[in-house]
């Protein structure tokens, strides 16, 4: 931990408090694991110690933090005098400080600190390469330490690769599916572009290949033989000017015409021999050969051949070369160095404490006479350097120019295959060398682990400098040898001055201006003459692999460019991550897509199932007025019951909104499982949606599922009446005015049904839930569930009897016939429930029912009618007009049918325009008499209590709809 050594480790001499974490569990020291957080006194025993974590304050549960995450964390350490308890508190970066500690202990650091201290961190690694940051430090004495800005804080650095989730989740898919696409246009691509620089290519051309070229860079240099580039036309062919593109050299080439094979070899010995004919010179002979092509005299050929050498430049010498890629190179190989079949020069492998060399067969004469200075020259190389560990250190390679090319008494790991202990800094080795280093030894007095240096003679560099360069801002930029990339180097020797340039740069990168090292250093008192030139590297316990992808050189003139297009790739160390992709991923991605298209059908089924509707050929003429199910089951949320509004004996209510129009909508659910008379009925639901009225809910349209049928109808936002006459107490109720709207609305609206329309309705189900209120409070007379439709003129009664206790009409217990005037039976009702405030149906306190119309008819007997009127009103209502309506109401309801008013009579007495028949008409006595002019019938023996009671059902609704 770089806080004490073996001897003084425990001792108490040392006055040291610290609060140690630990990623490594040392038994020597009792750690309790790898993972943990202790505090230390005098030594690296903890006194006690917990697992790196924290407790939430809210349940008390231990979560486990991992101190190795890459995650940053924050840490209170805080010590108390009186109580001599030191806690320790541990948590992520963005959580408040939990209540309780990680780890306390109780210790009197009176005993322990002296009295001056100093404060502060301390961190070691091992044979694994870790980092460690401090990102805030705050402190305080005799008070808390301020608190921390973590807004403000630096971003934690990311080593190692990034993260590919997004890669895996998003382009991968993408990639995927593209795949097959890409193959093929590969494919296409490389083959077109192998038709188009196809050459012939036999055995026996092997021994003239340094006279031969590629098709592809006569093609270019000629912009594929366009007409602009045409010098002139002969016998033999056509001849056209050209660049070459990295040496800019301008040629002349000329394309000839041979289908004959035989003949083509000795012609092109003699071509290579007339070239030999002429050492030192710089012209020679460039030639491809076309298998579609013909050429008739080849002596005239030759000719041609002899003349063209004026004009064709080769682009090396003897004291120079050039290699992109190493294939057919004749490098002296010794240790671990080979040639690669992707033409790399590999000089280490796997192999551990292992050297390799590649030297150049050839020695050069640095001198031009025995005596002479060293002349100058220029190397230039790419290299890279590949570790399955990049987090540790190994060791690296130089180049080097040394007198002979037998390195077996050179040591590998730090000595780097150059020297050993013996021979190390000895003026006889006459060796000058680059080191590429990423090792740090500190025997050499090297700088760090990551350096270039200059080398004489040794492995203790006369220059060194951090691997890097100089951009064109003059901002030195940082490179990492070992980071799997390819660069480049750049070593120049200046015989006038006697400097020494090393330059370093990425590998798509030009060459800086500035050098990464310059020193001045006679060579000519270092090399021997000749000399050898070549590479050495080295690898200890650590795996590495040094690679060399290109290297030229030039003696007295700039080393030849390497066309670094056409360099081989550095192989990647470890898993590849396109064979991952394909062997590991590309199975999980067809399992999931597998997956998704199971999915994709199960979600299709099961939408297709809630979605269902029943649909019959017969309904297409209805199409306007249905809706889809999904629509409105959208609409409602998927009928939640946050939308419900009501419920009643024939279906629930739920407010929808339609996602894009917003326009509001009330759908009433009915369970229908008979498809007998459906037909009818969608017709009749059909027919109402056409009623239009401004004290009529309007009924948009309908929908049908197996066993159901929904009704559409216009959203009213105030609810239904029955929640205003019914509230609870304390809560404001309906003003007299507003009652008398509601009731002339609902008059308004029931005469229209019966005799306006083109057909004759009836509701049979009138009743305060019924009837609806818009945002002005206007009544609507809502809920034609129960109506059925008749043609004016037509018998307008029907035998099924539905309906609400206390609202159906005498007759339709003894009959079960309907009419507009049961409607009319259960308005007068309706009348006197708004009037009164009161239901229909009543229980008292003897458990007996009490009939509204009734407790009126008492009232209207003993000369008290208006103390029916709704209490909560408190007077505040016309007298006249109550007495109206009260009475109205009992007309309205009368036990014979012939004996209630139509609804067009009922408006003219709301209006006034048609007085309210004789008050004798009012009297108890009145219905006897009626019973009795009704020859036999069996009314006159029924209480009027059992001929109010229901054969339906109440319907309780809430809110809006």
């Amino acid at each position: 931990m770089g806080l004490v050594n073996d001897r003084n480790n425990g001792n108490a001499s040392n006055h040291i408090l610290a609060v140690e974490i630990d990623t490594v569990q040392n038994n020597e020291f009792s750690d309790i694991n790898s993972n943990h957080v202790g505090i230390n006194i005098n030594g690296l025993h903890s006194m006690n110690s917990s697992s790196a974590g924290y407790y939430d304050d809210k349940t008390g549960n231990f979560y486990n933090l991992t101190l190795m995450s890459s995650e940053v964390m924050r840490v209170w350490v805080h010590y108390d005098e009186e109580s001599m308890k030191l806690d320790v508190t541990l948590a992520p970066v963005k959580m408040v400080k939990p209540a309780r500690p990680l780890v306390s202990a109780t210790c009197n650091l009176s005993q322990v600190l002296s009295e001056e201290s100093f404060i502060g961190f301390s961190s070691a690694t091992g044979m694994v390469n870790t980092r460690h940051y401090i990102i805030g430090w705050s402190f305080g004495t005799n008070a808390s330490a301020p608190p921390i800005d973590t807004a403000k804080l630096p971003r934690l650095p990311r080593v190692g690769p990034k993260d590919d989730s997004r890669f895996l989740d998003i382009i991968l898919p993408l990639a995927t599916a593209s795949f097959l696409l890409t193959v093929s246009m590969v494919a296409f691509l490389l083959v077109r572009r192998h038709l188009r620089y196809a050459e012939v290519h036999e055995d026996w051309e092997v021994e003239f290949g340094p006279h031969r070229f590629s098709y592809k860079d006569l093609y270019d240099a000629s912009e594929g033989f366009k007409d602009k580039h045409l010098i002139g036309i002969g016998g033999f062919g056509r001849v056209y000017k050209a660049v070459l593109p990295e040496s800019k050299m301008e040629v002349a080439i000329k394309r000839l015409a041979h289908d004959s094979k035989q003949g083509m070899k000795e012609f092109i010995a003699e071509s290579r021999s007339t070239v030999n004919h002429h050492p030192g010179s710089t012209r020679s002979l460039f030639f491809f050969f076309l298998s579609s092509l013909i050429v008739r005299d080849m002596e005239s050929l030759c000719s041609f051949l002899l003349l063209s050498l004026n004009i064709a430049v080769l682009c090396t010498g003897e004291n120079q070369f050039v290699y992109s890629g190493f294939t057919g190179t004749k490098l002296i190989l010794d240790g671990a160095a080979t040639v690669t079949p992707d033409d790399l020069l590999e000089l280490t492998n796997e192999t551990a404490n292992m050297k390799g060399h590649a030297i150049n067969p050839i020695p050069f004469h640095f001198r031009k006479t025995l005596n002479s200075v060293v002349q100058s020259f220029s190397v230039a190389f790419v290299f890279g350097i590949v570790s399955l560990h990049p987090d540790l250190s190994a060791h690296g390679m130089t180049f080097l120019v040394a007198p002979s090319k037998n390195f077996s008494t050179a040591l590998p790991s730090q000595y780097l295959g150059l020297f050993n202990p013996q021979n190390n800094g000895k003026i006889k080795n006459h060796i000058f060398a680059i080191e590429l280093d990423t090792n740090l030894n500190k025997e050499f007095h090297d700088i760090n682990n990551n350096h270039v240096g200059i080398d004489v003679n040794g492995l203790q560099s006369v220059q060194s400098h951090d691997a890097g360069y100089y951009d064109k801002d003059g901002m030195f930029q940082n490179l990492a040898l070992a980071s799997h990339e390819v660069m480049q180097v750049w070593v120049d020797y200046d015989m006038q001055y006697t400097r020494i340039n090393v330059t370093m740069a990425p590998i798509k990168m030009r060459k800086p201006t500035r050098p990464l090292i310059t020193t001045t250093y006679n060579l000519s008192q270092v090399l021997t003459d000749p000399a050898y030139i070549g590479f050495s590297a080295a690898t200890s316990p650590i795996n590495s692999r040094h690679y060399v992808l290109g290297w030229s050189f030039g003696l007295n003139s700039p080393a030849p460019a390497i066309n670094t297009s056409k360099l081989p790739k550095l192989p990647r160390l470890g898993p590849n991550p396109r064979s991952k992709i394909l062997e590991i991923i590309l199975p999980l991605a067809s399992a999931a897509l597998i997956s998704v298209v199971i999915i994709a059908i199960f979600i299709v089924k099961w939408r297709q199932y809630i979605y269902a509707e029943v649909r019959e050929d017969w309904e297409s003429e209805f199409g306007p007025h249905r809706f889809a199910y999904k629509d409105l089951f959208n609409a409602t949320n998927g009928f939640d019951k946050s939308n419900l509004l009501g419920a009643g004996g024939f279906g629930r209510v739920y407010r929808g909104i339609f996602p894009v129009s917003k326009i509001e909508i009330a759908v009433k659910k009915v369970s229908h499982e008979s498809r007998q008379g459906m037909k009818e009925f969608v017709a009749e639901v059909v027919s109402i949606g056409c009623l239009r009225h401004r004290n009529l809910v309007k009924l948009l349209g309908y929908c049908r599922r197996k066993g159901e049928l929904l009704l559409v109808y216009d959203y009213m936002s105030n609810g239904s009446l029955d929640k205003y006459l019914y509230c609870d107490k304390g809560k404001p109720t309906l003003d007299w005015a507003t009652r008398l709207h509601i009731i002339q609305g609902v008059a308004c609206g029931l005469h229209y049904i019966h005799e306006k329309w083109e057909k004759v309705l009836i509701h049979r189900d009138i009743k305060a839930g019924n009837v609806l209120l818009d945002e002005k409070m206007n009544g609507r007379l809502g809920d034609f569930g129960l109506a059925r439709l008749y043609d004016h003129g037509t018998d307008l009664q029907t035998t099924h009897v539905v309906g609400t206790m206390g609202y159906l009409a005498p007759e339709l217990i003894h009959t079960g016939k309907a009419s507009p005037l049961s409607d009319v039976f259960a308005f007068g009702i309706f009348l006197l429930e708004v009037t009164c405030g009161q239901r229909p149906v009543r229980q008292n306190t003897n458990d007996s029912h009490v009939m509204l119309v009734d407790w009126v008819l008492q009232h209207c007997q003993s000369k008290t009618l208006i103390e029916t009127v709704d209490t909560r009103l408190d007077g505040n209502f016309n007298m006249d007009e109550a007495c109206l309506l009260l009475k109205l109401g009992l007309l309205c309801s009368h036990p014979f049918t012939n004996a209630r008013p139509s609804m067009r009579l009922v408006i003219q007495y709301l209006n006034g325009d048609v007085p309210l028949p004789d008050a004798t008409l009012m009297d108890p006595n009145f219905r006897i008499l009626a019973m009795m002019e009704s020859e036999g019938s069996d009314l006159a023996i029924m209480p009027y209590e059992h001929l109010m009671t229901s054969v339906g059902t109440i319907s309780v609704l809430s809110g809006g709809r």
